[in-house]
């Protein structure tokens, strides 16, 4: 049960920490990869019953809006 709260714990971290990379990101192309690393970890998460299907979407769309944000920040106008 502990290991199971825990790993709960360093996925939240794991979440916060991508949204944050997108959020830095320098490039469109970096911003692109840490959005393929958004879809694993919910991917792992989701194979793994930690979240349900629901989450997961969820998680999904809120990576994505982050996602779609950053690249917006960085088109050049």
């Amino acid at each position: 049960m502990i290991d199971a709260i825990g790993d709960t714990y360093l996925m939240k971290l794991k979440a916060v920490d991508l949204l944050n990379h997108i959020a830095e990101a320098d490039t469109q192309f970096e911003a692109i990869c840490v959005g393929h690393a958004t879809r694993t970890l919910v991917w792992v998460l989701e194979s793994h019953r930690r979240i349900s299907s629901l989450d997961a979407d969820n998680l999904l769309v809120v990576f994505q809006s982050a996602l779609e944000k950053r690249l917006h920040e960085l088109t050049p106008h």
